[in-house]
């Protein structure tokens, strides 16, 4: 059969009615549109979406720069833009976790003792300046000077830190700490730009506020206000980072209140920002941006003081008044929801303990326990057979959420009959008047937990004097055994079963009622993606994988998409 050429296609189309070349056109337009269609559902079935370099987003934070280096930063301010701009050997992953980061490699000696790491050979300063060893042991050594003065150096005590050659350092501990590794996230400076400066001159150089490390954005440039205080920093993705950033432009802005940053927020001048109390969540929250929780490592307690109060040296009593905290009203009045009850000592990873609402039958096995332990019920009031009456006073810090949260302790204790005081102070005078002299009978307050979940500060008995954190001045020999344990297992399965060992111990004897742990609550723009974020200590922790979240993207094809990048797509970085 005889193909048509092209003469007799022209003939044809130019004895076609009118109407015949409607249908004509109205075939070649379907055709064109059927063949995008199948051209798209084979480009989406044969491809794949991947993050690009490119994108920018604002944030505000409260407060001013002024130390941004990892050895002198105290504040928020200055610990954001350190995360940013320096980086350490370690860092965090996504679910809390250590991961390396400048380093390639890690050894542990078999006694735990010795820690060797190699340090990556693409690892540069921002100035194009290779990352040494000599710059690790430059930075710790500063940490370790007490001239300087580093909020750092208590972590750094007693370790001794050597450069075995320019791309191996090793440090020696004085006992086994398998937690170590997370003391190496912090920054590491460039030696050949800070090696001139004392400890005196310091806190005062340049590069303080102009830094260059060694990490995921460099500084572009930055703005000063009236009086010449920068309040906000440009950062852009440093190409001398291993593991190149997607987003290409961050911009910091630098607010002196909290009102004034949120107002910048709903303004629309910055797109993200963090620390909004929880009740101002549901006013901020728009089409535009999207809210991150993570868990706070934070937990707020009762701490009773058995020394103060005859009444709680009973732990039948304590038991009792414990079983009757509505923590799940707790969470969503004080809280609004933006947190997680608890039950135990540690903060939750990725969410609390189930806890129901207090029930009728809790309450009257309370009442029972209390009678029993010798406290009748008498006209409203817990009495014992000395004319006793069971009485509880309560101190806490004059902030909202444990106002709240007090008044709802209060209440769950009066309905057993217990009579309640509550002092709320402001924070300053609750720490210098009741918390260092462990004046009080019971304190709402909460307690950091650091990254590794390390116990030992908070309920071994050498930290039940000030400025020791033993809240509840809790004596138990063998949980401080299981504490020392816990520090120098070697095992990650011996650490969880010490660990299980001591939380259910500190449960049984309930030295504290552990109300909540609060979320950190993180407005975003809803344009960035894979905003992985870990639980959080410092603020500064939600930039542990910054490198990873990404704006802008591409489709590409299969075909021209290795296949273990498909599979193991940023599994590197």
């Amino acid at each position: 059969m005889e193909i048509p050429g092209y003469s007799q296609f022209r003939r044809a189309y130019k004895n076609f009615s009118p109407f015949e070349l409607v249908i004509f056109a109205v075939l070649i337009v379907l055709i064109f549109v059927s063949g995008m269609g199948l051209l798209s559902r084979l480009q989406e079935k044969s491809s794949t979406t991947v993050p690009i370099r490119g994108g920018q987003y604002s944030e505000g934070i409260v407060g001013f720069p002024q130390h941004i280096n990892p050895v002198l930063a105290r504040s928020n301010a200055d610990q954001d833009v350190t995360a940013l701009v320096h980086a350490g050997l370690t860092r965090l992953a996504g679910d809390g976790s250590i991961q390396l980061d400048l380093a390639e490699s890690m050894e542990v000696s078999n006694n735990g003792e010795i820690y060797t790491f190699s340090i990556r050979d693409d690892a540069f300063f921002h100035d194009g300046t290779p990352v040494t060893a000599d710059d690790v042991v430059f930075t710790i050594s500063l940490i370790q000077d007490p001239a300087v003065n580093s909020p750092q150096q208590s972590d750094w005590n007693s370790i001794q830190v050597e450069a075995l050659d320019s791309k191996t350092v090793e440090f020696r501990l004085s006992q086994p700490f398998t937690s170590f590794p997370f003391t190496t996230r912090i920054g590491i400076l460039p030696s050949h730009l800070w090696q001139n400066e004392s400890p005196e001159s310091l806190p005062f150089a340049g590069l303080n506020v102009r830094p260059i490390g060694a990490g995921p954005y460099k500084v572009s440039s930055i703005n000063r206000n009236a009086e010449g205080i920068p309040d906000r920093y440009n950062l852009q993705a440093a190409v001398t980072y291993p593991y190149s950033s997607y987003i290409e432009n961050i911009n910091l802005s630098f607010y002196a209140t909290a009102q004034a940053a949120q107002e910048a927020f709903v303004s629309g001048d910055v797109s993200a920002l963090y620390g909004s109390n929880p009740s101002d969540v549901a006013d901020l929250k728009t089409d535009k941006n999207k809210v991150i929780t993570r868990p706070l490592n934070r937990v707020f307690a009762v701490h009773y003081n058995q020394n103060s109060n005859d009444a709680l040296v009973d732990v039948t009593v304590r038991k009792a008044i414990d079983s009757v905290i509505d923590r799940k009203r707790i969470v969503n009045d004080a809280l609004y929801g933006y947190g997680s009850s608890l039950t135990g000592p540690l903060p939750p990873v990725y969410g609390g303990d189930t806890v129901e609402s207090v029930s009728s039958s809790t309450i009257t096995a309370a009442n029972e326990a209390l009678a029993a332990a010798g406290w009748e019920f008498q006209d409203g009031q817990r009495i014992n057979d000395n004319g006793e009456v069971l009485s509880i006073s309560l101190v806490t810090a004059n902030i909202p959420e444990l106002d709240q949260t007090a008044d709802i302790i209060a209440k769950n204790w009066e309905n057993i009959g217990v009579s309640v005081t509550i002092t709320a102070l402001p924070v300053r005078e609750l720490t210098n008047s009741s918390i260092r002299p462990r004046d009080y009978e019971a304190l709402l307050f909460g307690q950091v937990v650091n990254q590794s979940r390390d116990l030992y500060p908070f309920w071994h008995s050498s930290g039940q004097d000030d400025p020791g954190l033993n809240l509840s001045m809790y004596t138990n020999t063998q949980i401080d055994d299981s504490l020392s344990a816990w520090r120098t297992a070697t095992s990650s399965s011996q650490r969880d079963e010490i660990q299980d060992t001591i939380i259910e111990t500190i449960v049984k004897d309930l030295p504290a009622s552990f109300i909540y742990s609060p979320d950190f609550i993180y407005f975003l723009p809803e344009e960035i993606r894979n905003a992985t974020v870990p639980p959080i200590t410092v603020p500064a922790d939600r930039f542990a994988q910054i490198d990873t979240w990404h704006i802008d993207t591409q489709k590409l094809w299969n075909i021209f998409i290795q296949r273990d990048d498909i599979s193991n797509q940023g599994a590197s970085r």
